[in-house]
């Protein structure tokens, strides 16, 4: 497989996506000593770090098991696709964590601010993920459409299923 650079589209997105974080976690910051719900607010804390470390860092971490570095760039290389770990259960693990992580930031702060922005980025993060899939199918192939065949794209309840040898599809 030959080494590509995400598209200039991707890049813009995620670029988009960052930014619209900075601004959650911001306002989460920010409005977060004005919350009214406490227990809320404690159960979007707990929501918030499962998002960030229990799908987002285990992915970047299987990710980088999976890939190699370009020695000049400093920066890991996919040359397949990589179906171990909890990309085995679903195939998008960093978006979902994102997209939990917003919730989680949104129940935190209780604040129209931080709930805007955690709305745009659960549906912008679905669309980055379709563009992300897009990239895929035209970089590996056959290979990716069978990895989509076996792996759903957000369920986990269907991943875990199928990972558990259930039944679960999409």
């Amino acid at each position: 497989m030959s080494e590509q650079k995400p598209s200039r589209s991707n890049r813009r997105g995620l670029t988009l996506l960052t930014v619209l974080f900075l601004g959650q976690g911001a306002a989460t910051w920010y409005f977060m000593p004005s919350a009214r719900w406490m227990l809320v607010s404690h159960i979007g804390k707990a929501v918030a770090v499962l998002g960030f470390f229990g799908f987002a860092t285990l992915a970047r971490i299987e990710l980088l098991r999976q890939t190699e570095w370009r020695e000049r760039a400093n920066q890991p290389v996919t040359k397949q696709v990589v179906d171990s770990g909890i990309y085995g259960i679903v195939r998008h693990p960093t978006y979902i964590g994102y997209m939990i992580c917003a919730v989680g930031l949104a129940m935190i702060a209780q604040h129209w601010a931080a709930i805007a922005l955690g709305a745009a980025i659960v549906p912008y993060t679905a669309y980055a993920v379709l563009q992300e899939e897009r990239e895929n199918l035209s970089r590996f192939g056959d290979e990716y459409r069978a990895y989509m065949d076996r792996v759903p794209r957000f369920n986990l309840i269907a991943g875990l299923l199928r990972h558990s040898g259930g039944r679960g599809k999409r």
